[in-house]
């Protein structure tokens, strides 16, 4: 079986000579293709030709996007029979099977019990965690939950901090005569809302369902969500102010701005890229395409993710 396939490459090399002896740059190479140079090519070809390799992965200098625009523009200069290019039978690619998400429990918590199937068709965990907090003192945030793909308010409770540093009390534990005028207003507050917390009983009930995925097995993938799932690096990176202090303190958040203060060193920012890794060649991210394109008839497969739901 090795030979035929060195046999079909070897074929396909003396068919395609621009897609392997050409000494482009990866980066030059996608703009050539792009220019209408993909047409009677196979994907799979068109990809590994214009690929970084390592000893280990290969990497794309586009991001998810770019690589789904990529995959669109090979089939739209083969409209007419990309159907049969994706790459050759006897390469064969039967056995792969798309990224679905599979799990025997619970990713969040092996103990969690029941589960739930959504209007998507994806099983979900239906554990409830009931929380009681006290009303005067609770905060929220929103996050995209990793596990479940859903936007949700999480609450917690936030105890009273002590505003004054510790060099303004003294040994027993009260404020010096000059920290006094300075910090007394603050203290007395502080000292006034912990009784507050102390006494105050947690009536605010907060359900919260786990909703992680179990399993999404029975429904149609975009091309984006096949792309991220196989895709090794991560969408975003952090990238650092150089030289001293941070020159966007406008994007920081308030942790990050006292962290600025303490240090007078950059945070970092969230930024995206265009790079995509994968741990396989352009031949075998061709052969998940082309699951993709054929989970429904007629290509009518999504290419792009649903909006994320909230809960």
């Amino acid at each position: 079986m090795a030979q035929d396939i060195c046999a079909v490459f070897r074929e396909m090399e003396n068919k395609s000579p621009f897609l392997f002896k050409e000494k482009k740059e990866p980066i030059n190479q996608v703009k050539f293709l792009l220019d209408g140079n993909m047409k009677g090519q196979y994907l799979g070809a068109c990809l590994d030709s214009c690929r970084w390799g390592s000893e280990t992965t290969v990497m794309y200098m586009m991001g998810i996007r770019g690589m789904r625009d990529f995959i669109k523009s090979w089939m739209q200069q083969n409209e007419d029979n990309f159907q049969t290019l994706f790459r050759p039978e006897e390469l064969g690619y039967k056995e792969l099977a798309l990224p679905h998400i599979h799990y025997e429990s619970c990713p969040r918590d092996s103990k969690h019990k029941g589960t739930i199937e959504d209007i998507g068709g994806r099983l979900r965990c239906a554990q409830i965690t009931t929380k009681y907090l006290k009303p005067s003192f609770i905060e929220s945030f929103e996050i995209v939950d990793g596990l479940s793909g859903i936007r949700e308010r999480c609450f917690y409770e936030k105890m009273p901090s002590n505003p004054v540093p510790n060099f303004a009390f003294d040994s027993e534990g009260l404020l010096t005569p000059e920290c006094a005028e300075i910090y007394g207003g603050e203290y007395k507050e502080y000292l006034h809302l912990s009784k507050l917390f102390e006494e105050e009983e947690p009536t605010f009930v907060a359900n919260d369902i786990c909703y992680a995925i179990l399993s999404d097995e029975r429904m149609v993938l975009p091309l984006e969500t096949v792309l991220k799932r196989l895709n090794l690096r991560p969408l975003f990176t952090r990238v650092s102010c150089q030289g001293e202090g941070c020159k966007r303190l406008d994007e920081l958040d308030e942790p990050e701005r006292g962290l600025h203060r303490n240090t007078m060193l950059c945070p970092g920012h969230i930024e995206p890229h265009n790079k995509v890794e994968f741990c396989f060649s352009g031949w075998t991210l061709a052969s998940y395409v082309q699951k993709w394109y054929e989970q429904l008839p007629n290509g009518a497969a999504p290419w792009f993710e649903d909006k994320k739901q909230t809960k």
